[in-house]
């Protein structure tokens, strides 16, 4: 019987969590799922979200959702064994938990996600008392097929919300002034575009495609606004508050610029990072049409769910800040800020300004921001000089062994790369031409490696003269650093595999 409860519970709450997110997608209400995973991560301890984006990487939010739904489910497994009352109530309390803490981060439509929560806390009542008076014979197959179903739903949310993104950013891709105010990016010229790199055959390449760009925000969906009701307020310590739309924005003058966006937790030869040609209106452009209080220090970034994020002034006074709207050629996707985020190249995305931004403030003193609660520094980080090897090709042992990277020094740029073989003497590469100070810069070196293993590592000099720190350390508190290496087998048959 004990065995039949604990079942029981687990695939009624199944059943419950299901039901909620499947009424929930349909609207575009909140989800409850993923609210509940937001602040498991908000309140886990920092090692904890460190270990876990360096075990799974962009997998980090799929497996979060797991971890919420197999919770459900354990819960559901405990209160089944209690009786109906206790069960129900227990239902009712983790419902009303969800919707409060959903509600607390995402306040668009409180009373939907209310509703959803008691739409939920219902089903899994109902199903458990179902499953309880079902016979014994039929009571296994009966909370399996329950349980299958649920995760199917479960499964069939996610692919209605991701369905809705996708045809979300192919209607305003579509989108341009005077509709949305978004301005299209120039193409760029054709000796930029390739760099005179393409012969080298690198791995590499210039820009990042945008669906390749790693998404790193603490929101696990992205939310879907409409430009043509999205305002920008811009207030505090200025002479003139304003509310511009995008329209008004754009008209102040947008520019295309390259520029590299660095996930802070980015370590040697890992890909949480993205070199893109992105369109914006130049924070420096937009600060003067406020014209900000000469006690102004601060501008405090927000996004449209309250998420803040602080720059210093001066920070902006030695480093270019943009309002963007758009990345290769067309507006921002959801996923990346969709319609305008900030972004200040040159340091860690983290600290780079918010996606779906809504609100800029000016203020005399720097508010406590969601990273430094968290541990983090205050000030922003600025991205460490770095250089990656790309996989190399097939080779022979007797002719030279092509290798081929890029590197990256912002904001001064990259002077110089340089390999080395086995901890051997360090040999200059080739560098293509540069795009931007801002972006990486791809490199290619020709070797004459004899047949066997080898290791090979690279390292950047910025032109500053600063040179790449080789010491290995973790992300925490100022990024990620180290040389990366690659182990190479050369074969005499020609034959050759790289690692």
């Amino acid at each position: 019987m004990t065995e039949r409860s604990a079942s029981a519970g687990a695939a009624a709450a199944l059943a419950g969590l299901a039901c909620a997110e499947v009424v929930a997608a349909g609207p575009n209400l909140p989800s409850l799922a993923d609210g509940v995973a937001r602040t498991i991560v908000d309140t886990a301890p920092r090692s904890v979200v460190d270990l876990a984006v360096g075990l799974l990487g962009q997998r980090d939010k799929p497996a979060v959702r797991l971890a919420v739904t197999g919770g459900v489910a354990a819960a559901g497994a405990a209160t089944g064994l209690g009786s109906p009352r206790r069960a129900t109530a227990a239902a009712v309390g983790a419902a009303a938990l969800a919707a409060a803490v959903t509600v607390h981060r995402d306040r668009r439509q409180p009373a939907g996600t209310v509703a959803v929560a008691a739409l939920g806390a219902a089903t899994t009542a109902l199903a458990l008392r179902a499953l309880r008076r079902s016979p014994a014979r039929t009571t296994r197959t009966t909370r399996a097929a329950v349980a299958v179903a649920s995760l199917a739903a479960l499964a069939a949310a996610r692919a209605i919300r991701a369905r809705r993104r996708r045809r979300h950013d192919a209607l305003t891709a579509g989108h341009r002034p005077p509709d949305t105010g978004v301005a299209a990016p120039q193409p760029a010229p054709a000796a930029a575009a390739t760099d005179g790199a393409e012969q080298w055959g690198v791995a590499t390449p210039l820009f990042t495609p945008v669906e390749n760009l790693y998404a790193a925000d603490v929101n696990l969906d992205p939310p879907l606004l409409d430009a043509r009701q999205w305002r920008l307020e811009v207030t505090g310590l200025v002479e003139r508050p304003r509310s511009f739309d995008l329209a008004e924005l754009t008209a102040l003058g947008t520019v295309d610029f390259d520029a590299l966006l660095v996930c802070i937790h980015n370590g040697p030869g890992d890909d949480r990072l993205g070199n893109l040609r992105w369109t914006g209106v130049p924070l420096a452009r937009l600060l003067s049409a406020v014209r900000p209080a000469p006690h102004a220090r601060t501008v405090v970034t927000r996004a449209f769910d309250g998420f803040d994020m602080s720059l210093p002034l001066t920070l902006l006074e030695e480093l270019d800040g943009y309002l963007v709207t758009g990345v290769a050629g067309r507006p921002l996707p959801a996923l990346h800020g969709y319609p305008a985020r900030i972004m200040v190249p040159g340091i860690y995305g983290q600290y780079n300004g918010v996606k779906w931004v809504t609100q800029l403030h000016l203020t005399d003193r720097p508010p406590a921001d969601y990273w430094p609660r968290r541990g983090w520094p205050a000030d922003p980080v600025r991205v460490r000089l770095m250089s990656r090897i790309d996989p190399p090709p097939a080779a022979s042992a007797d002719a030279p062994v092509t290798l081929t990277g890029v590197a990256w020094a912002p904001p001064s740029g990259v002077a110089a790369v340089e390999v080395a073989v086995d901890h051997g003497p360090w040999h200059p590469t080739e560098l293509a031409a540069e795009l931007a100070p801002a972006a990486w810069r791809r490199w290619r070196v020709r070797l004459d490696l004899p047949a066997g293993r080898h290791v090979v590592r690279s390292r950047v000099t910025a032109a500053t003269g600063e040179m790449q720190d080789e010491r290995r350390r973790p992300p925490f508190p100022s990024g990620a650093s180290g040389y990366h290496e690659v182990n190479i087998n050369v074969a005499e048959d020609g034959g050759r595999s790289g690692a």
